[in-house]
């Protein structure tokens, strides 16, 4: 099985609560980003996204340049869909 084919039936099969490392919010994480000091305009990219809502967080905090990457589809289209509208202001 490759990683993608892994990874599509991690998320295809569970529920982003059931996931041993999800968390909510990434508390940690939103707040190192917003230690940087950056301009809500700063390119900020999410390697390895998943079901994570760091994303939702940035876009909240006013953060209009995101990028979220992850190897599974499934997983980038429920994140689309949970966003709803807001998915247009992220790559």
């Amino acid at each position: 099985m490759s990683q993608q084919d892994h990874w599509e039936q991690v998320y295809t099969t569970k529920p982003r609560e059931k996931l041993g490392w999800y968390e909510p919010h990434l508390k940690t994480s939103l707040s190192w980003i917003k230690g940087l000091g950056l301009a809500v305009e700063a390119p900020i990219i999410d390697v390895g996204g998943g079901a994570s809502t760091l994303v939702d967080d940035l876009l909240d905090a006013g953060y209009r340049s995101i990028t979220v990457l992850d190897i599974s589809e499934k997983v980038l289209s429920s994140v689309k869909a949970r966003l709803g509208k807001k998915a247009e202001l992220v790559t």
